[in-house]
């Protein structure tokens, strides 16, 4: 996006969130500290290009402030003026004055009713001096404050507080003025004192000079060869033992070579462009085989959900299991106008109109949380088939439509505009499973590295074939160790709920292998729910 980050006495100003926080916390309170998202931060290098990624602990989805309606804004401006009027006696430190300096009035986000700043202490201006570059990102933020910050200079230590909080010294009190008669006096006494102490200085150098000289041995040993000798000999006995030892030691390795285990090597990851092995996925009922790549079947089989509510509106994902029948998280449509709830995808081509028909009791962290969507008049798509067969190390890919990737896509911009053909892009993401556990509701669940985010919910982690592993479902993250766990509910669980309502779906157990036959499900055909 082109920022740089801001700076001050050499030191950048995002690498000292920790101390911000704190003083903000220490001074200001707790809701001064939260106002801030922290950045996890992967500076550039020869070969990347660097990335900044923002995290809160504030609940809810963030949205910019300025895209919310005016009702929707008050509650957030207020306590964004109301915190900043705790802060205002504060902004005399000029890491803290850089620090609200902001790239753009889309770094003001409300989240859950609560304000937040993200690209803090980064400027998109590339004219004028880093201070005035600093000075035009605060104007972002100085409309909610009480009254217009105290100016003190951004230039450096001496000329104002340090970044650490450390008052700078005052300027130097005038002198008073000499008389004309009183400097002709001195200047000549002046220049005589300044000349006897330069020939001391001068007299005393040379003789320090003389006497170092003289401790100084006038001889030097000459080279004693029979020492030499001895000492090379010496060596050469050194390197034999050393030679010997090698060998021994490579004879011993030799018949200690390790063979890995094919049952336990991880299986390769998936080919992106090459086509799904024949078999991976199971024909729609009257439908042909599908013939793609995975990325394809995923464009295809994955939706946006979009929930209108009482407060506004969210986004979630969800795919096909069946002719007409999408997965989603409960947590995601819970909330929803039954009225307005909508699908979009690149099959679709534009919003479809979706019906809640069945949900798990709750949506609770650790227990099942699935809900079940039908569309009318939807033909041609590939549903996903699902598979119980996951272990650690295994490669998966995430599918969905992550909230903070969406601002980007100018089709969702047209979409909130009120443009019903505008479908934004499938976001994919891959990494492997860390784990299989058991959470405290009963529900497998699955840590995994695939990247995702505030608005994947309900969308599909599957395998390099294609086949659905588990949903992804809720991420955990603590923001002392700037760490963040991705967790995905494991489809057995899923394949469960759907056979309870009515819905028959292909379980692959065989392993996948991308490039080979894999083996073919006994094609099923779905129930109607009720």
């Amino acid at each position: 996006m082109g920022l740089s980050p801001l700076t001050l006495g050499g030191q950048k100003v995002l690498d000292q969130f920790a101390a911000i926080r704190d003083m903000l916390r220490d001074r200001a309170g707790p809701d001064a500290a939260a106002l801030l998202a922290e950045p996890v931060i992967t500076w550039p290098t020869a070969d990347s290009p660097g990335s900044i990624s923002w995290y809160t602990e504030l609940p809810g989805e963030a949205e910019p402030l300025a895209a919310l309606s005016v009702d929707r804004r008050a509650a957030p401006e207020a306590r964004l003026r109301q915190t900043l009027s705790r802060i205002q006696p504060l902004l005399d430190q000029p890491m803290l004055r850089r620090a609200l300096a902001l790239s753009s009035p889309g770094a003001l986000l409300a989240v859950g009713g609560a304000p937040l700043l993200t690209d803090w202490g980064l400027t998109a201006q590339s004219s004028g001096t880093e201070d005035e570059q600093a000075a035009r990102g605060l104007s972002w933020t100085r409309p909610y404050l009480a009254q217009p910050a105290v100016a003190a200079p951004l230039s450096g230590l001496a000329a104002g507080p340090s970044a650490a909080g450390i008052p700078a010294m005052p300027q130097a009190l005038p002198r008073p003025a000499l008389s004309q008669s009183r400097v002709g006096m001195l200047l000549p006494l002046g220049l005589v004192t300044a000349g006897l102490f330069l020939g001391i200085g001068l007299w005393a150098g040379a003789r320090m000079v003389n006497a170092r000289m003289a401790e100084r041995p006038s001889t030097v040993p000459l080279l004693d060869e029979a020492a030499s000798r001895q000492a090379l000999e010496r060596q050469k006995q050194a390197n034999a033992a050393l030679t010997q030892e090698i060998e021994a030691r490579r004879k011993l390795l030799a018949g200690n070579v390790c063979v890995p285990d094919p049952a336990q090597v991880p299986r390769p990851g998936p080919d992106r462009a090459a086509a799904l092995p024949p078999g991976a996925i199971t024909p729609a009922p009257g439908g042909a085989p599908f013939h793609g790549s995975l990325g394809e079947l995923l464009t295809q089989a994955v939706v946006l959900v979009i929930v209108p509510h009482e407060g506004g509106t969210a986004t979630g994902s969800g795919f096909f299991v069946a002719p007409g029948l999408i997965v989603t998280n409960r947590h995601v449509i819970e909330d929803a106008d039954p009225a307005r709830l909508v699908v979009t995808s690149k099959k679709l081509g534009h919003v479809t109109a979706a019906k809640v028909i069945a949900t798990t009791p709750s949506s609770e962290i650790g227990g099942p949380d699935v809900a079940l969507l039908r569309v009318e008049g939807v033909t041609g798509i590939q549903p996903l088939a699902f598979s119980t067969t996951a272990a650690p190390l295994d490669a998966v890919i995430a599918a969905g439509f992550p909230g903070l990737l969406l601002q980007a896509d100018e089709a969702f911009d047209r979409l909130r505009g009120g443009d019903a053909s505008a479908v934004p892009e499938v976001i994919l993401t891959d990494g492997k499973i860390n784990a299989i556990q058991s959470a405290s509701g009963g529900v497998k669940i699955m840590p995994h590295s695939a990247a995702v985010s505030g608005g994947n919910s309900g969308g599909p982690l599957v395998d390099a074939c294609g086949r659905v592993l588990g949903i992804n479902t809720f991420i955990t993250a603590n923001r002392e160790q700037v760490v963040h766990a991705n967790y995905a509910q494991k489809s057995d669980g899923v394949i469960s709920f759907l056979h309870e309502h009515g819905v028959a779906v292909a379980d692959v157990t065989a392993p996948c292998v991308p490039g080979a036959t894999a083996a073919t499900p006994s094609p099923t055909t779905p129930a109607a729910p009720h």
